[in-house]
């Protein structure tokens, strides 16, 4: 039986993290902990190690253990937008992806054989996933591979639970078990395939259906200064453009795409103003019910585009985040500022709405279709 090392009870995770290191160095077996009970994993550049993992594994469940998001595409070379976001939104998490990998290019081709054909499926694509789990994230920096995992399942085929418990299911085929608090009833990670804009759901647990729409549907943030009068407009004005320009895709569950505004000095729950209230209802829109937000880190860097009413506001976040330029775009496409009607007369909001509907139209004639997820649910 393997011996059990308890992650929280030791006094420097350190000397765990090398013992981990140095087992799958040897190419020997650990038993690693996950949300979605524990794992049974190994090094990827050790084809004895896999060939042993192979034999434990019950259907196509091996997973490629990523040291980051990041890492996703040397080992997929060219995702897609939606797999992009897919997994820069889901990863670290409690989710497997199926990603499109050529065994010719990116670094899965520096991986043995047989680790290879372990971890591909007959049609090319191969399951990969960031665990939160320190132990995971620790052990990837200091190794010079991936790690290559299954779920570790007892003798009814069910996740394993506790360290103890995972030493005897483990039996002789691991060298170690590192324990960290008992799973009252883990719950499988969710597992989807995603090619192109299309998904696949292969194993729906944890992360849910409804949270799986959220991490692949395309998200566009309208920014002013407030948050009453301009980006609330806009929003309302681009979500009824793109549901004329794409009914079919509109329709889709889970969400194809979300659209959100703020405003970079708002007051959080402010009412749009009642003139942009009432140049929304000319137009058969309801801004009524909308709640005024502060722009945060999070959701700059969870949106896919982010557009701005003038200069002022997209410099003010780029200056701040200059990682995030490429997404950050003015509004209009003629470097041309909307003016803030704040103050002003009906007649001022209603020029200043018609002005918001001719650059969004620019925007959605620019979309593609492949930007928007398609789901596949059996």
């Amino acid at each position: 039986m393997p011996s059990i090392i308890d992650w929280k009870s030791s006094e420097d995770t350190r000397d765990v993290v090398h013992s981990i290191v140095q087992t799958l160095a040897e190419g020997r077996l650990v038993v690693m902990p996950a949300d979605a009970g524990y794992q049974l994993v190994c090094s990827g550049l050790e084809s004895s190690a896999v060939e042993q993992l192979a034999q434990r594994s019950q259907n196509d469940c091996s997973v490629l253990y990523l040291r980051s998001c990041q890492e996703a595409l040397d080992y997929a070379p060219g995702l897609s937008l939606v797999a992009e976001r897919c997994v820069r939104r889901g990863w670290p998490g409690p989710l497997e992806i199926e990603l499109p990998a050529d065994a010719k290019s990116g670094l899965l081709s520096g991986l043995p054989d047989p680790v290879q054909q372990f971890v591909s499926t007959v049609d090319g694509f191969v399951a990969m996933s960031v665990s939160p789990h320190d132990a995971f994230g620790k052990a990837l920096r200091l190794l010079p591979g991936p790690l290559v995992g299954i779920p570790l399942l007892d003798d009814r085929g069910q996740a394993v639970q506790s360290g103890k418990r995972a030493a005897e299911a483990a039996d002789r085929t691991a060298a170690i078990v590192i324990s960290d608090r008992e799973l009252a009833e883990p719950v499988p990670a969710s597992r989807i395939r995603i090619d192109k804009n299309k998904c696949k759901l292969i194993q729906l647990a944890n992360p849910g259906l409804e949270q799986l729409g959220r991490l692949t549907e395309w998200v566009v943030l309208l920014v002013c200064t407030g948050n009453t009068c301009r980006s609330p407009m806009a929003e309302a004005l681009l979500r009824r453009t793109l549901n004329k320009r794409f009914p079919k895709i509109a329709d889709r569950t889970p969400s194809a795409f979300t659209v959100a505004s703020a405003g970079l000095n708002a007051f959080p729950g402010g009412m749009a103003s009642s003139e942009a209230k009432q140049t929304m209802r000319k137009r058969g829109l309801n801004i009524d019910d909308h709640q005024s937000s502060m722009l945060t880190d999070h959701a700059l860097r969870y949106a896919d585009t982010v557009l701005t009413m003038t200069n002022a506001h997209r410099n003010a976040i780029v200056n701040h985040f200059p990682e995030l330029a490429a997404k950050v775009q003015l509004l209009s496409h003629s470097n041309r500022d909307v003016a803030d009607p704040f103050g002003g007369s009906q007649a001022d909001y209603e020029a200043c709405a018609d002005e918001i509907d001719n650059y969004l139209s620019s925007w959605v004639d620019l979309c593609e279709e492949e930007w928007f997820p398609e789901w596949q649910i059996d």
